[in-house]
């Protein structure tokens, strides 16, 4: 590319000297540009460019592969649960203490029960938070209640994070229909979704897990700042795992202290 933009500068030359045409502007541009730079530098960028886009690709592949994988294994687990779990309970029992073998059996009957009900709460919580926002849009006169509130649906199963997602939408389709509602909108959502995560969420979720509100609340933010998004899911059924089973060693060791006391 170079080598012919260096061989027809002298052809343009030519060819407005021809015409009439002053030719001194094109001289003194082509004497101060390095085009050979230039050239080396776009060269450089589309490098760089295609060596990010086949990251991209090959990670986005990879995450695919990964979940696919991961979903064909979930369902085999699900299907065939009760066998895994027989197996699980053999091993433990056969290779620890017996002990050990009864502390690690009862954890897991603790966190699948809790994280059971930790589920229902959660799509309980989000049915709530839908219907909720369908109304409060609908009284105010704002467009797209019904689409909002099942968004609002859909995104609440992600705990508070979920929340900047779909307020961000209802905003957008708001400014497309009517840009003059959009404060009224922000207002509208920020207030309903105030009262649902600090009154509604940790009651509904909370109750489910066992766990206060206060509890709620701390455990969703500590596991926001730890792990993410993933973290605000699962630290919560994780912390009513960990209180539940601080509170049985507490009733023992307050059992044990009585009865020896006496």
């Amino acid at each position: 590319m170079y080598d012919q933009i260096e061989a027809s500068i002298p052809q343009w030359i030519t060819y407005m000297n021809s015409h009439n045409i002053n030719a001194a502007w094109l001289e003194e541009l082509t004497a101060d540009i390095n085009m050979e730079q230039i050239l080396q530098n776009f060269s450089t960028q589309i490098d760089s460019m295609l060596t990010n886009v086949a990251s991209v690709l090959s990670s986005t592949v990879k995450g695919l592969i990964t979940a696919s994988f991961a979903f064909i294994i979930a369902v085999y687990i699900s299907l065939d649960g009760k066998r895994v779990g027989r197996h699980a309970t053999k091993l433990i029992t056969a290779y620890l203490k017996p002990s050990w073998a009864e502390w690690i059996l009862h954890v897991c009957r603790t966190f699948r029960r809790i994280f059971g009900n930790f589920l229902t709460g959660q799509c309980t919580e989000t049915v709530i938070l839908g219907f909720l926002m369908c109304i409060t849009f609908s009284i105010f006169k704002l467009p797209y209640g019904s689409l909002v509130g099942l968004l609002t649906a859909v995104c609440a199963i992600i705990p508070y994070v979920g929340a900047f997602i779909s307020s961000a939408v209802s905003i957008f389709l708001t400014l497309l229909v009517t840009p003059s509602l959009v404060i009224r909108c922000l207002i509208v959502y920020s207030m309903t979704q105030f009262v649902e995560n600090q009154f509604i969420y940790p009651r509904v979720v909370g109750s489910s897990v066992g766990l206060p509100p206060l509890y709620t609340l701390i455990a969703a933010m500590i596991g926001g700042k730890l792990f993410g998004i993933i973290g605000i899911i699962f630290f919560i059924p994780l912390a009513a795992v960990a209180v539940e089973l601080v509170k049985e060693d507490a009733a023992k060791r307050l059992h044990y202290n009585k009865k020896h006391i006496a």
